[in-house]
């Protein structure tokens, strides 16, 4: 695959930054995941998981395979909210697993960070709460547990996939 096919692949233009690509890459992983989860012919499977294996590979090529890479500081608002859950005593961050790479799903705004919290709770997860954290916090926590990290826009329509997980990983935010 070359960088042209990637950009392609996931609709951008040349020239787009990381950031972008970031944001197509979890909204392409999210109708890839969603489409698997209500799977009703089994002879789809194929073509599907060969789709996101394509999506895996424009991630590698464009954004250097390396998940601490795509953490700059400067792509992300100095604040940013992520969700937590809560199960038992164990409180736990979410993510979404993109091929073998959890992703700490993020926001820059209330309004949608909410919205996503209460769409988990309707799929069966314990509804997770919002905590706003320095990104740097964030991006250093991520770089030290191997996760990557996204940031949901603003202005981005984006839903759970059907299929989550009801796993919570052991996880104390960081303590301003």
């Amino acid at each position: 695959m070359t960088e042209a096919e990637a950009l392609h692949l996931l609709q951008l233009d040349a020239g787009a930054s990381p950031k972008q690509v970031r944001s197509r890459l979890f909204q392409e992983y999210q109708r890839l995941t969603a489409a698997l989860s209500q799977l009703d012919d089994e002879r789809q499977r194929p073509l599907l998981e060969a789709q996101l294996k394509r999506l895996i590979q424009a991630r590698d090529l464009l954004l250097g395979g390396e998940s601490q890479a795509l953490l700059n500081p400067a792509d992300f608002p100095p604040q940013i909210a992520v969700l937590l859950c809560r199960q038992g005593s164990q409180e736990g961050i979410y993510t979404q697993r993109l091929g073998s790479q959890d992703i700490v799903v993020c926001f820059d705004q209330e309004f949608a960070a909410r919205k996503y919290a209460q769409q988990l709770g309707k799929k069966g997860l314990p509804k997770p709460s919002l905590e706003w954290f320095d990104s740097r916090e964030i991006l250093e926590f991520c770089r030290d547990n191997g996760y990557g990290l996204t940031l949901i826009p603003s202005d981005a329509a984006v839903a759970p996939p059907d299929a989550v997980a009801d796993t919570l990983e052991a996880w104390r935010p960081p303590h301003s």
